[in-house]
Formats: structure tokens, C-alpha cells, sequence
């Protein structure tokens, strides 16, 4: 596969936005995608997949497959169509396929706070030689220049808090994080949780140092989401990490946790049909920095927020 991908120009996208929206690159990849493994789009069904197509649109070959044998043979099957092919005509650079709207461009990375989010499944052991689990998964969180400002109140901007001083982080941080980054996504798409199934779920920050300039925190919590009915679910965890915020920049420079405990039950599409029982799981956020891709976060329509359109 490695080998084979060195004659691709490889890329990868969101097909919901890619099967149901009309801009210009949305248009491009349902007329190519109109000859694919699943034809035309039928309303309510997706054509997620793997494509083989030359850059002027020419659909070559397609699959959608967890098989790495039939996705090889799909893609095999697409560079010898390409091979037959007589020689290119120039791509009309005058045709600009730039959407009007794609939703990392409301990223608040220059002035907000994202956080890369990597979520593992771990040891059932305490062995640190044991077996490790091959599953794991990534995301982002995402909060606004508003929204990371409230992690700052106004008794630590003056003063008031020392070092040895606790508060509690708003719910704006605490319930975006336990509804829709500490959920169960390491083997496939998962839900969010309800507000009202995270009630109870803290995080703490501690004091750790506090001058003119910089103010050093500490991170601690216990988080708890469950969701009872025809699925029973939930994730559990203790939380550790630390933050430091620069008040002449007004942002942070340092924030990163990790959250460690058990996962239950199942969603339509996280593959944990066959494992409900508790098992552990691991959490580890990071801030991102410039030059880290942009990725939106897997369950971004629940954040619900203004600054952040659906559409």
C-alpha cells in the first residue's frame, strides 16, 4: 500500500459535506462519485469510500471496504485505467474549486484555544510490558477567544487567587468536554452525550504560580457521562494536567490533561457491539500549535454554537 500510494496524489474529506452541499468541490466529487460503487446518491444514503479519479474528474475505480486486499485491488484496478489513458490535457487552472464555506475555517486557533485530543484503548492490566491495544483514535476541541478567556476569571486576573487558591472551570469547558471529547470514538464515529447525563463531573484548576505576567495552573477533576436507555453507555474518568496563561499575550501557552478510566456499552457506528463491558480507556489533550493540521472535531455540530455554522 505504501508502495502503490507513491503514484497517487493522495486526500481525504467529510463525505456528508462532500454528498449534500453544491459548492464547487462538493459538485466535483458527486459528478465523478455519480459513477462509483454505490451510483447515484440516494437521498439519506452516503457514498463513503475510497476513490480512484484523475484530477480532471475522470472516475477510475472505487470501493468501500474495511479489507486492505480489496482496497489494494480497487486501487490497482484504478492506477492501470490511469496508465491507459492518453496523455492529460493541462488542467484548466481558470476552474477554482474553492468552497464558500468549509468548517475549518472557523478554527480559533490565532485566538482561541484547540487542543488535540488522541483517545486509546488501554491495558486491561497493570503490566507496563503487556500487550497494547492497536486501537486508537484522534479529534480536536475547540473553544472560542470567549470561551478560553472564562477558563481566566476575573478573581484570578486580580489577584485575589494565590498560589495554593482552587476554582472551578466553567461549564462551558467542563460540558464541551465531557459531552463530546471524553466519549468513546477510538474504533468509529460516536455520539454525544446530553448535558443532563454529565451532571456531577468536575474539573479544578489549583494555583500553582501567579505573576505579573504568567499565571501556572493545576488540572484535576473526575468526569462521569452515561446515557441509559434502548443503549446503555457511558465513560468514566479521572482527569490530570496543567495550563499556564500569559496575560500580556491574553492567551494560553500551555494547557494539556490526561484522563484515564472506562468506557461501556455501544453506539450505532463505534464497534462495540461485541464489547459492552467495561473496559479501560485513555485520554490525552494537547494545545495545538501553528503547525499542526487543522481537524475539526468529530462531533463539532453538538458544540451548538454561533461562531461555528451547521451550514
Amino acid at each position: 500500500m505504501i508502495d502503490i500510494a507513491k503514484s497517487f496524489v493522495a486526500t481525504t474529506d467529510e463525505v456528508y459535506r462532500l454528498d449534500t452541499e453544491e459548492d464547487s468541490d462538493c459538485r466535483f466529487f458527486q459528478v465523478m462519485a455519480d459513477h462509483g460503487h454505490y451510483g447515484v446518491r440516494k437521498k439519506g444514503k452516503s457514498r463513503q469510500g475510497i476513490y480512484v479519479f484523475t484530477a480532471q474528474g475522470e472516475f477510475l475505480s472505487s470501493i468501500n471496504s474495511l479489507s486492505a486486499d480489496a482496497v489494494l485491488k480497487t486501487i490497482k484496478q484504478g492506477l492501470a485505467k490511469w496508465q491507459q489513458l492518453p496523455e492529460s490535457e493541462p488542467i484548466n487552472e481558470s476552474v477554482v474549486l474553492k468552497p464558500k464555506h468549509r468548517w475549518e475555517d472557523y478554527c480559533p486557533r490565532d485566538k482561541g484555544l484547540v487542543l488535540n485530543s488522541y483517545s486509546r484503548d488501554l491495558m486491561s492490566t497493570d503490566n507496563p510490558n503487556g500487550d497494547r491495544s492497536p486501537f486508537w483514535n484522534r479529534d480536536s476541541a475547540w473553544f472560542s477567544e470567549d470561551e478560553a478567556l472564562q477558563l481566566i476569571p476575573e478573581d484570578v486576573r486580580s489577584g485575589k487567587l494565590m498560589p495554593g487558591d482552587t476554582y472551578l472551570l466553567p461549564d462551558v469547558f467542563v460540558s464541551r468536554i465531557c459531552r463530546i471529547h471524553l466519549v468513546d470514538a477510538v474504533k468509529g464515529q460516536t455520539e454525544a452525550f446530553a448535558a443532563s447525563e454529565t451532571v456531577g463531573s468536575k474539573i479544578t484548576a489549583t494555583v500553582v504560580e501567579r505573576t505579573e505576567t504568567l499565571l501556572k495552573l493545576k488540572l484535576s477533576g473526575n468526569t462521569k457521562a452515561r446515557h441509559s436507555g434502548r443503549r446503555d453507555r457511558g465513560v468514566e474518568t479521572t482527569l490530570r494536567g496543567s495550563a499556564t496563561f500569559d496575560f500580556a499575550r491574553s492567551r494560553f501557552t500551555e494547557f494539556e490533561f490526561v484522563a484515564l478510566g472506562n468506557r461501556w456499552g455501544a453506539t450505532q457506528f463505534n464497534d462495540r457491539r461485541r464489547q459492552l463491558e467495561k473496559t479501560p480507556i485513555g485520554y490525552t489533550f494537547n494545545l495545538a500549535t501553528p503547525d499542526d493540521p487543522i481537524i475539526v472535531p468529530g462531533i463539532f455540530w453538538a458544540y451548538n454554537v454561533s461562531w461555528i455554522p451547521r451550514f
